[in-house]
């Protein structure tokens, strides 16, 4: 029984020390007032406010479909003259609503939302104003501009910037801080030898 409420003891601590919080980065999914005009573009949110803020896990992805629809949900990270694609999840959302999409997709800090529009747009949007969320985007009906996973949208791709809210969100859980995990495992020593301690004072 002892060492049952020990490893018990043990797995929560270990849980409390290894935990993070997840950080949810981009707009509410909800409906909003416009679709856009354009297909078969890019575009990347370089809004500081949906930037990845440390490195983990991106878990996943949900947004409001405005309309059926295929789509790509993109990581970009800027990059000398561009931003490079690291990573897509493809999707095809076949009814309107909130869709969410569990992934498991490394980022690091400075990591920005992409979306691309294939042969309709999907992803509603407002208009809004500020400079907070700008949006930088390629040429319209333009499948060229559709980078793989590894290559760069280069910054003279880039048509222009619109102020916009995309109904799109990313969940991201952070890598545990050293210093939590430290925490963790020095209590984890201490139980450790009190438990010891105990069990020599019981054998006398």
């Amino acid at each position: 029984m002892k060492h049952v409420v020990l490893d018990l003891v043990l797995a929560g601590m270990l849980a409390g020390a290894t935990s993070a919080t997840a950080a949810i980065i981009g707009s509410g999914t909800i409906d909003r007032g416009y679709l856009d005009s354009y297909t078969q573009f890019q575009l990347v949110d370089t809004a500081a406010a949906d930037t990845v803020a440390s490195s983990g896990t991106l878990t996943s992805w949900s947004f409001y479909a405005g309309q059926p629809g295929t789509l790509g949900l993109e990581v970009f990270r800027p990059v000398i003259g561009g931003y490079q694609l690291v990573a897509e999840t493809d999707y095809t959302a076949a009814s309107v609503g909130v869709q969410t999409i569990a992934v498991s997709i490394p980022v690091q800090a400075g990591d920005l939302m992409g979306i691309w529009t294939g042969a309709n747009s999907v992803i509603p949007f407002d208009y809004t104003s500020g400079g907070n969320h700008i949006f930088a985007y390629t040429s319209d009906n333009l499948p060229a501009n559709h980078i793989l996973v590894g290559g760069t949208l280069l910054a003279s791709s880039i048509e222009g910037l619109t102020d916009r809210l995309y109904s799109l969100q990313a969940t991201v859980t952070p890598v545990p801080e050293p210093t939590t995990v430290l925490a963790g495992a020095g209590a984890l020593g201490l139980v450790l030898a009190s438990f010891r301690l105990r069990r020599s004072t019981n054998a006398r």
